[in-house]
């Protein structure tokens, strides 16, 4: 175990300081290549900082036995706009915000293997069917009954459904951090990694239901609904 553990915290350290090195070589060459032509593009400018601050953060957190994904966190914060405001701009802050999901997307896409997740059986399917729906219950009851025991009143009472959001939001996990966490852990190919990544599916499913539903939650049209999931399983 001793050396497993070696062997993840060095690849975590190699992982930040590559990433780091990255940001710099991008900083360096995109800026020399414009040097000649005038000024560089701030988007190019924005990613290498971002680049460079990720990797930094990434090599100290790795030091300190911190998950990288909180180094990631942490360099949006210190040089976006609540922090050092390096990298400001609302289109560009979208832009890489867009670019980083898709990647982290891709990873994740190459992680997953439905066979495997499938062969462990009832356990993720009724865990999966369950969970969702019987969170959302839970939250629901809680807020009826802070509202019961006069906590949170005006807030939670303005909207009928404000039990129900409450309930959705308690109900789902963040997909990426949970497997980027599983990732870095050499976990996600354990027993138990398989069950957590088949429940973040089912939830990402349940909630896909939820936003085809949001719209039109006083009077519910089954035929768009199913059109919508024809669509997204097309």
């Amino acid at each position: 175990m001793t050396g497993v553990a070696i062997i993840n915290q060095s690849s975590k350290f190699i992982h930040g300081l590559l990433k780091s090195i990255t940001g710099l070589l991008f900083l360096l060459f995109t800026s020399s290549a414009f040097a000649a032509g005038g000024e560089l593009p701030s988007l190019v400018q924005d990613i290498g900082v971002s680049l460079l601050a990720a990797g930094v953060l990434a090599v100290i957190f790795a030091r300190l036995k911190i998950p990288s994904i909180a180094a990631y966190l942490a360099a949006g914060l210190l040089i976006g706009p609540i922090g050092l405001k390096i990298v400001t701009d609302p289109v560009n802050v979208d832009t890489i915000a867009q670019l980083g999901f898709i990647l982290l997307l891709f990873l994740i896409g190459l992680e997953i293997d439905f066979k495997r997740i499938l062969a462990s059986g009832k356990a993720i399917i009724v865990s999966g069917l369950l969970q969702y729906p019987l969170t959302i219950l839970f939250g629901m009851v809680a807020v009826k009954l802070m509202l019961l025991l006069g906590i949170g009143g005006e807030l939670l009472a303005e909207s009928e459904y404000a039990a129900l959001y409450i309930g959705i939001i308690l109900a789902g996990s963040s997909t990426l951090l949970v497997v980027k966490l599983f990732q870095e852990h050499f976990e996600l190919d354990t027993e138990p990694g398989r069950l957590a990544l088949g429940i973040l599916i089912f939830q990402d499913i349940w909630v896909i239901v939820a936003i085809i539903i949001q719209p039109n939650l006083e009077n519910p049209e089954i035929g768009q609904i199913a059109m919508s999931f024809l669509g997204i399983l097309l």
